[in-house]
């Protein structure tokens, strides 16, 4: 059974690599196999489709996607500023962890309408009590004029937005640091983490 569960693993790991950087389109099972170190045979038992591959990869990333969304349920007993700050701060490192995620979502899910029935089914009921959740301290802060006024679609959009620009920006600055910038990609990613925190909560404020 552990062997099982270890080749399975292997699969789904070789399989994420190859969606990410191919698409499911350009994406063959031979190849996951081949990546993977196992028979194509052998890839047929476990999964027997690409598309049960894919599938199962998809729903695994938005599972762990709602997991970050989640997080703003957290630590209730901290301040409305620093919640957010931790939100925001957990959500960049999940896309510092899959950088291609958000592109591969975009594609796949935008033109695949059975991929965007998973998504909206997995992650639908997590984004309805996160929202209604945040709904409520927007107001609590709002009574107390501690932060203007804000729809929580728009607060969640204007963080999420702003994290994933973050990593559509630095391929470009992988190409260019040598000529223009002075800084490492990892410091480039410590900083930016830094200035989204400040510039929400800059907009937030009264």
């Amino acid at each position: 059974m552990r062997e099982d569960l270890n080749t399975k693993e292997i699969i789904l790991q070789a399989a994420e690599i190859e969606f990410l950087e191919k698409g499911f389109a350009g994406t063959r099972t031979t190849v996951i196999a081949k990546r993977a170190g196992v028979t194509h045979s052998m890839l047929h038992y476990y999964f027997q489709t690409k598309e049960n591959i894919f599938k199962t990869v998809l729903t695994n990333k938005i599972q762990l996607l709602t997991k970050t969304f989640s997080t703003i349920n957290e630590n209730e007993n901290l301040p409305f500023n620093e919640r957010i700050k931790f939100f925001i701060e957990k959500h960049f490192d999940f896309i510092a962890a899959n950088p291609n995620l958000a592109i591969f979502m975009y594609s796949e899910i935008i033109s695949n309408e059975q991929n965007r029935k998973i998504l909206l089914e997995t992650l639908s009921p997590i984004f309805e009590t996160v929202l209604s959740n945040l709904a409520s301290l927007i107001a609590r802060e709002v009574a107390n004029e501690t932060i203007r006024p804000i729809k929580p679609i728009d607060l969640m959009i204007n963080i999420v937005s702003l994290n994933i620009v973050t990593f559509m920006a630095l391929p470009f600055v992988n190409r260019f640091k040598s000529d223009f910038l002075t800084i490492d990609s990892k410091y480039f990613l410590e900083k930016r983490k830094e200035q989204n925190v400040q510039f929400i909560l800059a907009c937030l404020r009264l």
